[in-house]
């Protein structure tokens, strides 16, 4: 086991806390009999190979040794590897560097791009190493033990895009003799990952959402179907999406099965953080949705506040930005409702400073034309400044 661990020259490779020595370490531990020792070492490796979203070519090594970890019986925690697998996965399906990176415009473009570049190069490694365990992690969802992990295998075949129709198909074929329930949740959400708009996917996940009795695995369904087709996702399925926000319902703690890594969100907000993304692809639809948003907003993490804040902005702005020269006496009553509701969310502006800039928070704000600040937001709200002289880059400090 491990054999060739020692053969990558570890002393020459950093990450992203310094060299990248305590790598090899780390992986062997995760052999190890104690579970203490084990958890130190996932931590570990999540800090050091897995930073802020975004990855580096010294992860795409550590690759091959957890896959092949995940293939020897006597590997005990193997729930965290596939975890950490679908992290630095899912994070390299975007292909971008620091969000900060959008507010560098004291730097020049050529730094800029050399950081963009570098970090889409690493994702693209860590894709590719990645995807290369596939029949591993079929193996492990084909276990007729240990629920948790075959639901993990199945979400992590989901996230592995570079061969979706090959995992679609061998996906939908395991759904059919599935037992538990929320394995076949995982194999839903994993189909509709991967669909992007394929009628006979689509009309599989629309099957599953008009015929299943299970409200988890129609919510995974309607997840699948508004990622696939969000600009034809029935009425019926942004219903489910939005109420699973505002009131979460008892199946909510049975996503805290799937590998999602957000270690700061209660169950019930995992599942109100998927609905959010699935409904932020989906764009403006419907505002009466507007009131059970809004009240959800006080009442999540900051984490799913941003998701459910971006959708509000999507509703009531159809998604596009606004015009320099709109007046808060232009705003119709939504707007309004929805903006007051942003400006003045505790949650959503949790960690916030006139020092700090909550760069996510604000780049979702600039992309509609708003003010990145809260107290700048508040003020055009009460009509004390325009769009024209509080919105833009100049608003965040450097």
């Amino acid at each position: 086991m491990l054999e060739k661990l020692d053969s990558i020259r570890w002393k020459k490779l950093s990450h992203f806390r310094c060299n990248a020595s305590n790598i090899p370490k780390a992986i062997r531990n995760l052999t190890s009999k104690e579970r203490s020792v084990r958890l130190d070492a996932i931590w570990t490796l999540s800090e050091d190979l897995h930073h802020q979203g975004t990855v580096c070519e010294t992860t795409a090594l550590a690759v091959p040794f957890l896959i092949e970890l995940l293939q020897e019986p006597e590997v005990e925690d193997k729930l965290n590897i596939v975890a950490f697998l679908s992290s630095i996965t899912f994070e390299s399906l975007f292909d971008y560097a620091h969000p900060a990176a959008v507010f560098f415009q004291s730097y020049s473009d050529e730094y800029v791009e050399s950081i963009w570049w570098e970090s889409a190069c690493a994702s693209h490694l860590v894709r590719s190493e990645v995807q290369k365990g596939s029949s591993v992690y079929q193996q492990l969802l084909l276990a007729q033990e240990q629920p948790f992990l075959r639901g993990a295998a199945a979400y992590l075949l989901g996230i592995l895009t570079d061969c979706d129709d090959q995992n679609i198909n061998w996906l939908r074929s395991q759904f059919a003799t599935e037992q538990d329930e929320g394995v076949g949740a995982a194999i839903v959400l994993s189909v509709g990952l991967l669909s992007d708009d394929r009628p006979e996917n689509t009309a599989w996940l629309q099957k599953i959402f008009d015929t299943e009795t299970s409200l988890f695995l129609r919510i995974n369904a309607a997840i699948g179907l508004a990622r696939s087709i969000p600009q034809r996702v029935p009425e019926p399925v942004i219903d489910l999406l939005v109420d699973s926000i505002g009131n979460p319902s008892e199946v909510a703690s049975m996503f805290d099965r799937y590998p999602w890594q957000f270690d700061s969100l209660l169950e019930s907000e995992i599942m109100q953080y998927w609905c959010s993304i699935a409904l932020n692809r989906v764009g403006r639809r419907s505002l009466r949705s507007l009131p059970t948003l809004i009240n959800a907003l006080a009442k999540v993490s900051h984490e799913v506040s941003y998701e459910i804040a971006r959708y509000i902005l999507n509703i009531i702005f159809d998604s596009e930005a606004m015009p320099d020269t709109l007046t808060v006496e232009q705003l119709s009553d939504e707007q309004r409702l929805g903006l007051e509701a942003i400006a003045n969310s505790k949650q959503l502006w949790l960690g916030y400073s006139e020092n700090y800039i909550l760069y996510y928070v604000a780049s979702m704000l600039q992309d509609f034309g708003l003010p990145t600040r809260p107290e700048k937001l508040q003020a055009f709200l009460a009509g004390e400044l325009t769009l024209e002289n509080c919105n833009g880059l100049d608003d965040i400090p450097f």
